[in-house]
């Protein structure tokens, strides 16, 4: 099933970013260094396969979450607005995968 395989290897390359961050926020403080680690979102990385089988990467994807659904990029926006938007937080990785951590 190539769908999966995409999602995971895409996936697996969000692993390392808590680490990084975490050290990035210790040598570049005070400026503030965090990160967004989003799932499966609806957008144009995906544009390279076909209407259908996007669909179908989709709706496998959302049916093995506890949300249902993959992402929207505006859900996604939205993490990225937090951390911004608040001044206190440093060397975070916000998870916005819709379970996908937990299944």
């Amino acid at each position: 099933m190539p769908e999966k395989a995409a999602f995971f290897h895409f996936y697996s390359a969000f692993c390392l970013i808590p680490g990084e961050i975490s050290g990035l926020a210790v040598e570049l403080a005070p400026i503030r260094v965090n990160a967004v680690s989003p799932g499966v979102v609806r957008t144009n990385l995906w544009q390279t396969m076909s209407a259908s089988e996007r669909e179908r990467l989709y709706e496998s994807v959302g049916n093995s979450l506890p949300v249902g659904r993959v992402a929207e990029a505006s859900e996604i926006a939205q993490a990225y607005l937090f951390l911004m938007q608040e001044g206190f937080g440093t060397g975070q990785t916000v998870v916005v995968d819709g379970g996908t951590v937990l299944v």
